[in-house]
């Protein structure tokens, strides 16, 4: 899915793939032979993104930046695990983003570094490349050679992580874990009786949303998100936004009700 934003039109370079429920958007420049696996989301709707050639980005990987503040900038032959998350920050060329990894707003990962699977760069932080980097908040762990990446880079791809790159626990990857039996196509479903009531709200065009899931006015829903309220009830109160693969879900035990600060 290539979906503008405003005025601005996604510019892809060369070849790419984008598989069912991947979405670009916005302000992305991208070089040639990108790849983006089933709900990967490189969303650049109030600043800019800029990725180099033959990136790769995992299931429900997500690219974001900060509206008018801060872009993000990625460079040649960066992977980027399932789950991963590189958030308005700078990632150098040949990097290895983690599964269920995150980069943070204003950080800068220099090149043929390693994000190691659950880690999460804080923000700000100025991490040197040609490191293998582990934990939350993650630290230097040993040297890495360009081999050692290009490894690890090719087993993400090929959807067998190395233990280093590969996550203790992922969500569901689809949605057909969450949908009700037989449904059809569409972000609304009902479970059994029970309907999603919508508001003056945002909901995109790659989520899903099951039950009695109460948007209020002004509330978003962004790409790839999943919730699932079943036999109980989630309720998203007004100007609120869950972000791109975000999932909620509960059953008949329990109700998910954000309550405000």
């Amino acid at each position: 899915m290539k979906l503008d934003y405003l005025h601005h039109a996604v510019d892809l370079g060369g070849d790419y793939s984008i598989a069912p429920g991947a979405a670009v958007i916005g302000r992305l420049t991208a070089g040639p032979d990108l790849t983006l696996r089933p709900f990967a989301t490189l969303r650049a709707d109030g600043e800019t993104i800029t990725v180099g050639r033959n990136g790769w980005f995992g299931e429900r990987a997500s690219v974001h930046i900060v509206d008018s503040i801060l872009s993000t900038t990625i460079g040649d032959d960066v992977t980027v695990g399932r789950f991963g998350l590189v958030h308005a920050c700078s990632v150098g060329d040949g990097c290895v983003v983690g599964e269920a990894a995150a980069i943070l707003d204003g950080a800068s990962v220099g090149g043929h570094a390693v994000i190691a699977a659950d880690s999460v760069v804080t923000p700000r932080k100025q991490l040197p490349g040609g490191w293998l980097y582990a934990g939350a908040p993650a630290k230097p762990v040993r040297e890495v050679s360009r081999a050692e990446v290009a490894a690890l880079a090719a087993s993400l791809r090929a959807g067998a992580p190395d233990e280093l790159v590969a996550a203790s626990m992922l969500p569901p990857l689809g949605m057909e874990a969450f949908l009700p039996p037989g449904a059809a196509g569409g972000p609304f479903h009902a479970w059994e009786e029970r309907r999603p009531t919508i508001q003056r709200a945002y909901v995109a065009p790659t989520a899903v949303l099951i039950g009695a899931v109460d948007l209020a006015d002004d509330a978003g829903v962004y790409f790839g998100c999943a919730l699932a309220a079943r036999d109980s009830r989630i309720a998203i109160g007004a100007r609120s936004n869950i972000q791109d693969n975000s999932v909620l879900e509960t059953d008949g035990k329990m109700s998910f009700i954000p309550k405000a600060k």
